[in-house]
């Protein structure tokens, strides 16, 4: 297209493996759609494609620009300050900036396009001719099945090879078509409707005489109208446990002008179907607690990057040095993330969370419905909650006041992504919260190894817990030394040693129960040999 003065062109990183951005002309209609943020379908060959918007600039050095076809969202789904952490995730990792942020976002809003393929009216009549002899002929049995097929299903119904050339040939026969196709994204804003009194049924409600002739002639629907008055607004689904089916009730007091309804967003609550947690009464913490709080606290308070590594033996209350901490964040107004290294380990944390935060958390984490985690996601985004708790993929939660980050058991190697994009959160976590001039608290009671010599070197403050709540005791540890072990016996001694076996066989004879753990799953700790 021909270029003008007045032209703005927009900077597109697509989610495919491509290391640079893309130009493209904002045509004049859609000008005051286009934002850093939004999505954006793009002309790229002969496909349409899915791109983010990551820069509008008036310039361009590019000769011939194309037009973006359109506009694909409402609300940017990205700001340019997650932009920056995205950038910084896209040149550390060496990974295309558009597939950094399609990570980020969640997968359930992706559009994918899928090619279908459709059998013209030439195609049909060269089939129907039964000397008609022509390469292809195969195909176009297969496609005479179905008004139209996905070039997925077709290539699985195909036994011969070079389908994609051999579609290419009856295209340019014109006995097929080929068409890319939009598929709708997993999850969906929910909405439900709402139901209540106008101002001529509250007359109605008011007036005895018309409501008894309301009562006489219609009375479920004088009976609705009654309880709309008593409890208010309602929703449909609401109404319905309490009227059961009752669409014809609604309709016939909606046409004499007595309700109105309308339809409101709603999120879809993962707590739901589980009991709400007793609010527990906050402990009071020990000498050593409430030093390292008070230095969080300092760290929160300076509005600075603050990165912290608490190491605190098994039972040593890390959990309410974390609370205690979030509290003070959330009262300064800022937001708190929460990472755990595994989904098991989310619930026991969340039932912690809730009983001293209520309800107001959100869950991001794999075992959620499309739906719940897309939820989650929005009420984050439009600030509608304060505490996330989830997995690595939760790093990228899209808060913009983030007061503190906390890695909880952050030794653990799960935290790495080893797909596609391999991060590891832990590391995220500092570089977010440097960026978002916030603090980091990487919890543990084995410290990874780097983690410790950092805060040796000076890089983490180290916050040391080296008693358990109240004083009790740590389990007493032996170690045996299985080369000690192998010079006493003849025997070849393999996984077990005597000395844990004689420990096993007195938890027996005294009918009480022994839990053995391995240290690696699916494969050997070490290979021996003899």
């Amino acid at each position: 297209m021909k270029r003008e003065e007045k032209d703005l062109f927009i900077e597109v990183s697509l989610s495919l493996p491509l290391t640079k951005h893309l130009h493209y002309r904002i045509p004049e209609q859609l000008m005051s759609s286009v934002e850093v943020g939004k999505r954006v379908l793009v002309p790229l060959g002969k496909r349409r494609v899915t791109g983010y918007v990551v820069d509008i600039v008036s310039t361009s050095d590019i000769p011939e620009i194309r037009d973006i076809i359109d506009v694909l969202d409402e609300e940017p789904l990205f700001t340019p300050h997650h932009l920056t952490f995205y950038r910084w995730i896209s040149d550390y990792y060496f990974f295309p900036l558009g597939e950094v942020i399609k990570t980020a976002l969640p997968s359930s809003i992706n559009i994918e396009s899928r090619q279908v393929i459709a059998l013209t009216e030439k195609g049909r009549n060269t089939l129907s001719k039964t000397d008609y002899s022509l390469t292809g002929t195969d195909i176009l049995k297969i496609l005479n099945t179905k008004q139209s097929m996905a070039y997925t299903t077709l290539h699985k119904s195909y036994k011969g090879k070079g389908l994609y050339a051999m579609l290419m040939q009856l295209e340019r026969k014109g006995l097929i078509t080929r068409e890319l196709k939009q598929n709708r994204s997993a999850a969906r804003v929910k909405k439900e409707q709402w139901i209540r009194m106008s101002e001529k049924g509250d007359a109605v409600i008011q007036s005895f005489e018309l409501f008894n002739a309301l009562k006489k002639k219609a009375p479920r629907q004088a009976a609705l109208l009654s309880f709309l008055k008593t409890e208010g607004e309602n929703s449909l689904a609401g109404l319905q446990k309490e009227f059961g089916s009752c669409h014809h009730i609604l309709g016939g007091l909606k046409t004499k002008g007595f309700i109105t309804s309308e339809l409101r967003e709603v999120y879809r609550d993962p707590f739901l179907q589980e009991e709400e947690p007793k609010r527990e009464k906050t402990p009071r913490p020990n000498a050593e607690q409430q030093a390292i709080i008070e230095k969080i606290k300092e760290g929160v308070g300076s509005g600075k990057y603050s990165p912290f590594l608490l190491h605190g033996v098994t039972g040593s209350g890390k959990t309410e040095v974390y609370l205690k901490s979030i509290e003070e964040v959330l009262k300064l107004g800022r937001e708190a993330l929460v990472l755990v290294p595994e989904i098991s380990l989310t619930p026991q944390l969340v039932s912690r969370f809730r009983a001293r935060f209520g309800d107001a958390i959100v869950l991001l984490h794999s075992r959620l419905s499309p739906g719940e985690r897309y939820d989650g996601w929005r009420r984050i985004q439009k600030g509608m909650v304060k505490l996330a708790i989830g997995t690595r993929s939760a790093i990228y939660a899209p808060f913009l006041r983030l007061g503190i980050i906390i890695v909880d058991e952050e030794h653990d190697a799960s935290y790495k992504q080893e797909e596609k994009l391999r991060y590891h959160a832990r590391d995220l976590a500092l570089v977010r919260a440097q960026i978002d001039g916030a603090a980091v608290v990487l919890g543990s009671a084995t410290p990874s190894l780097e983690s410790y010599y950092n805060a040796q070197g000076g890089k983490l403050t180290l916050l040391t817990l080296t008693e358990r709540v109240e004083g009790k005791p740590l389990p007493a540890i032996e170690v045996v030394d299985m080369k000690a072990e192998r010079s006493k016996t003849e025997k070849k001694v393999r996984e077990l040693s005597n000395r844990m076996k004689e420990a096993l066989k007195e938890r027996s004879t005294r009918n009480q129960q022994s839990l053995l753990f391995l240290n690696r799953r699916g494969f050997a700790p070490c290979i021996i040999c003899w």
